[in-house]
């Protein structure tokens, strides 16, 4: 192995010495002699600077402050007295690139500012000997080879199990980095390496007690530490605050002087289960008493702290303060009852949403087939009848679902003259092709009944929805009375009665909560009466009720007269298309997607059908025209907002009618203002469907 201390070589040869005379033979070994002594003298130097770099490392390493000027001694001492040419500090780059370098010293310092280390200069250790046979390669290898670098070597340093940078050894003599100096170094970085363990140690130490200090100060609970006699030893100033005293007044006093007499029985039982160990923590609430004298409640949580070999040292508690709590919580008792009502108000708008979408799916496909079967069964009253009758109960189904729908609003709509004969017949003709089998109808309609101004389907809901409650109250029969009255001041008056089992006076008091229901569940939702207490309200009228366990309910509603005369309206016949157009059908419910086409049909139209939205965009870009897209709302994966957004980016003067049971606010939003768009009512008569496609058609 090359060092310093083995750089004279010196020929020596036999056939040489024996032509030397004796003079020139003792002048020669005296040569000899005085080398050896050189070579040694050089070897005890060398030895003599190693113990040196190693003393003063290991005082620069005991001594250090903190990891700059450790690095710093570091590199000095290995460039002075080892000695080395160029020593520095590397650490590798977070994002994987050029290594950074952090400090160095030698003669060759001055050229550290184009140094770059490679990306991998802290993975491991590295020894070079001699660049010039083993061909090293490295960022800064063209540079230190034109200052005369001919070997280096490389150590990595490491904190917390990871590596965070390298000692870079430099030195114009080959072979320097002889297996003693090897030694030395790697026993200078391992002690590096400890001291960053060690500033790594004192940093977690003092952000700790950092994060303490400011956790205890300016915590929002009080903090207290007690001592195993009961004594206060610290508290922090959110204690101070809540009981009204200065920690001089506290500190070294028994906590049972602050603790109200009757809550100290507790707290000596909470301590003791503390110090036997039967937990590990503990909860209660109790009473101190403020500087003024008055109890202030708190809840505290406790804990037993030990020290190294497992002895108890001191409590810590936690101190909440629940003054204001139990305060609020009279207050929150008396609110639960409303706050409960508005969340079933609330939970209301969003069954509605879901009753819209499903249940007018299914609607429309019932009313879409009846018209269809009306125009094939046009020479046969009797089954055209029963088609009619079909169709009726679907617009009342509607009806029901948008009363749902509407159930918290304010006002009419869409209010009329109406007949209230004339509603109470339908609903008895309605009730008698389904649900009245068992239940004996009489009904008493007072003759020239002065109209009232209402929403027909809405009062024709509430109707509905007071007769099937009372022959729910008659499971096995009995008499359904409905009779209309008209009162002074022209008011009319329609009472619905029933003989069945009566309602006590608790439940009768609720009778008209949303979602009270007596009956089991499946059976019932329990908004019957209190939507039909809507509609009356909505009216400007009233509802009362009469009921007695075991003789019967009786629901009188009370609607103002109105001046004029109800018009009847004549039957639309269906209406024939205008000219035949190439309709997109889009929606995922299968029912409509088979019976709406028929309805088209009906029109002169010929459609084409998709179950999504992402399918109509396929079967748009395939190629076809189509004149109008007819556009379900709420579909899985793509909305109908969202697809006519990208049917719009495409075909931008495409006529869209999209149809809807529900239609949220951001959807509406989205839609307002564009083109060529109308929005339909769900579930939409034959009727309904022909005047949005000329409504639509028109606007283009």
């Amino acid at each position: 192995m090359l060092n310093s201390g083995n750089q004279d070589h010196l020929p020596f040869g036999e056939a040489s010495e024996l032509r030397r005379g004796p003079a020139d033979r003792r002048v020669r070994k005296g040569d000899a002699t005085r080398r050896e002594f050189q070579r040694v003298d050089r070897e005890r130097r060398r030895i003599a600077g190693l113990y040196q770099a190693l003393s003063q490392a290991n005082q620069a390493i005991v001594h250090a402050t903190n990891q700059a000027d450790l690095y710093h001694e570091v590199c000095r001492v290995c460039a002075e007295c080892i000695p080395l040419d160029l020593a520095f500090i590397s650490r590798p780059d977070p994002t994987g690139g050029r290594g950074q370098v952090v400090c160095g010293a030698g003669r060759l310092a001055v050229h550290m500012g184009g140094i770059g280390t490679d990306p991998s200069s802290g993975l491991g250790e590295q020894v070079s000997q001699d660049w010039d046979l083993e061909r090293e390669s490295g960022l800064w290898r063209e540079a230190a080879v034109s200052l005369g670098i001919r070997s280096s070597a490389r150590f990595p340093l490491g904190c917390e199990g990871r590596r965070v940078g390298a000692l870079n050894l430099y030195s114009a003599i080959p072979g320097f980095f002889a297996a003693d100096r090897l030694d030395l170094l790697r026993e200078i970085t391992g002690d590096t390496s400890f001291a960053l363990e060690r500033f790594a140690r004192d940093a977690h130490r003092q952000e700790a007690e950092e994060a303490f200090r400011a956790t205890f100060e300016q915590a929002a609970v009080g903090i207290t530490h007690v001592g195993l006699g009961g004594q206060f030893l610290k508290l922090n100033p959110r204690f101070l605050e809540m009981l009204g005293y200065s920690e001089k007044e506290f500190l070294g006093r028994p906590v049972r002087d602050f603790t109200e007499p009757e809550d100290r029985a507790q707290d000596n039982r909470e301590v003791r289960a503390l110090l036997a160990g039967s937990r590990s923590s503990s909860c209660w609430e109790k009473r101190y008493l403020r500087k003024d004298g008055t109890p202030v409640w708190v809840r505290v949580t406790s804990s037993l702290l030990h020290d190294q070999a497992g002895s108890p040292t001191f409590f810590v508690n936690v101190i909440e303060d629940l003054t204001s709590h139990r305060q609020a919580n009279a207050e929150r008792l008396e609110l639960m009852e409303n706050l409960h009502q508005a969340q079933k108000m609330e939970s209301l708008g969003t069954l509605s949403a879901g009753i819209a979408h499903d249940m007018n799916n299914v609607l429309a496909a019932i009313m879409g087939t009846a018209e269809v079967l009306q125009l094939a069964c046009a020479s046969n009253p009797a089954m055209a009848g029963h088609l009619t009758t079909i169709i009726r109960a679907s617009d009342r189904g509607r009806d029901l679902v948008g009363n749902l729908t509407a159930f918290a609003r304010k006002g009419l709509k869409k209010a009329q003259l109406l007949d209230l004969n004339e509603l109470v017949r339908n609903e008895i003709d309605l009730l008698g092709r389904t649900t009245l089998k068992k239940v004996d109808v009489q009904s008493d309609l007072a003759p020239d009944l002065p109209p009232i101004l209402g929403e027909p389907s809405a009062i024709s809901g509430a109707l509905m929805n007071l007769c099937v409650n009372a022959v729910k109250a008659m499971p096995e029969g009995g008499i359904l009375a409905i009779r209309t009255v008209l009162l002074s001041e022209n008011w009319v008056e329609l009472e619905v009665a029933d003989s069945g089992q009566g309602m006590p006076p608790e439940v009768l008091a609720k009778a008209l909560e949303p979602f009270f229901t007596t009956q089991a569940v499946g059976n019932g939702t329990g908004l019957g009466l209190s939507i039909a207490f809507a509609v009356l309200k909505s009216h400007g009228g009233t509802l009362d009720i009469r009921s007695d366990p075991g003789h019967g309910t009786t629901v009188t509603l009370r609607f103002p007269g109105a001046a004029g005369r109800v018009e009847q309206a004549a039957p639309q016949p269906m209406p024939a298309a205008q000219k035949p157009l190439k309709v997109l059908m889009v929606d995922d419910d299968i029912l409509l997607l088979d019976i709406i086409p028929q309805v088209l049909r009906t029109m002169g139209h010929t459609t084409a059908i998709a179950g999504s939205g992402q399918e109509a965009l396929e079967v748009l870009a395939g190629g076809e025209a189509f004149d109008l897209v007819i556009l379900d709302q709420n579909m899985p994966g793509l909305s109908g907002t969202r697809t006519l957004e990208r049917i719009r980016e495409r075909w931008p003067e495409l006529p869209v009618i999209i149809g809807t049971g529900y239609l949220e606010a951001p959807s509406a939003a989205r839609i307002a203002g564009t083109k060529h768009v109308l929005v339909l009512q769900k579930p939409y008569s034959a009727l309904e469907l022909r005047l949005a496609i000329e409504r639509v058609l028109g606007s283009t």
